[in-house]
């Protein structure tokens, strides 16, 4: 890919990349991208600062996220409507540190990050994997049949990897099912997306947990000045089993395993965090062992 291979149009606020288009709210462009290879997919559509493309180098693929680009959906633009693009390139640039910091086998890798373009790019070796949003989707639908015992390996891993972030002295915040990708050839959950995640403590003072899909967030998420901790992950936690267990359904009718685990899930998303269990590593025990009694 060059320069010349990118057809901008003003007129509609649309770039070409290699052929593939990528919706703008005013004009930008991405020839600088050429040092990155050639795009073979562009993600355009998510709610935040950054537009993310598909990359190919030397025979290998990449997953870029680029902050700088006036995005046309972007959740943070400014009161006047205009698009804040240096809050998304500082959001971008704190989180690219995250991704060594949590370094973990469930999630995806950074290759490494830098400024570029009047804005920011954080690279990430490719995966083959297929996220499971939006709800209905084809990737959705496949995911959701998936059989029980893969579905229990899934969020076993999800699970590992909260409670490792927790061992970290860091919070999941955003973290929802666009963040859990499956790699079905390999067999495996793929985490990504953890731009949010921060450092304990955490005060919810900018209401960054908003951010996230209402099936998510806990109570103290949507409250100003809540103290956002490891509790308010067991919750995140237990919504994300409902989620992958019963497409989001809490009903009792719709759980596919015994009311033993059942049971820990409610308790972990009680409104009252004094009645949840106090870590994710309490969480993961309880659940481990309410499944092995489901099974019996």
């Amino acid at each position: 890919m060059d320069a010349d291979n990118i057809n901008f149009i003003n007129s509609n606020h649309i770039a070409y990349i290699d052929g593939l288009p990528v919706r703008l709210k005013a004009p930008f462009d991405f020839g600088f991208m050429s040092r990155f290879g050639t795009a073979f997919c562009v993600f355009d559509e998510q709610g935040s600062g950054n537009v993310a493309f598909g990359m190919i180098k030397n025979k290998k693929k990449y997953f870029v996220k680029f902050a700088g680009a006036p995005k046309e959906n972007y959740i943070a633009h400014r009161e006047d409507g205009a698009v804040d693009a240096v809050a998304a390139i500082n959001m971008l640039k704190a989180a690219a540190p995250l991704y060594i910091e949590l370094k973990h086998e469930t999630l995806i890798k950074i290759a490494y990050a830098e400024e570029t373009g009047g804005g920011y790019a954080a690279v990430f070796e490719w995966e083959e994997a297929a996220g499971i949003e939006p709800k209905g989707s084809e990737n959705y639908l496949r995911f959701m049949s998936l059989p029980l015992n893969t579905k229990l390996t899934v969020y076993g891993d999800i699970l590992a990897f909260h409670r490792h972030v927790a061992s970290k002295g860091y919070v999941a915040l955003d973290f929802y099912d666009g963040s859990i990708l499956y790699d079905y050839e390999r067999e495996r959950v793929v985490i990504c997306d953890i731009d949010l995640y921060q450092r304990l403590p955490f005060i919810n003072r900018d209401n960054l947990g908003i951010v996230g899909s209402a099936n998510y967030v806990s109570p103290e998420e949507c409250a100003p000045d809540a103290v956002i901790d490891e509790i308010s992950n067991v919750y995140v936690m237990g919504a994300t089993a409902f989620s992958i267990f019963a497409r989001g359904d809490r009903s009792r009718g719709a759980w596919p395993l015994g009311q033993a685990s059942y049971d820990v899930l409610r308790r972990a998303m009680n409104d009252n965090r004094g009645a949840r269990q106090r870590s994710i590593a309490e969480l993961t025990d309880e659940w481990d062992k309410a499944v092995i009694g489901d099974w019996l």
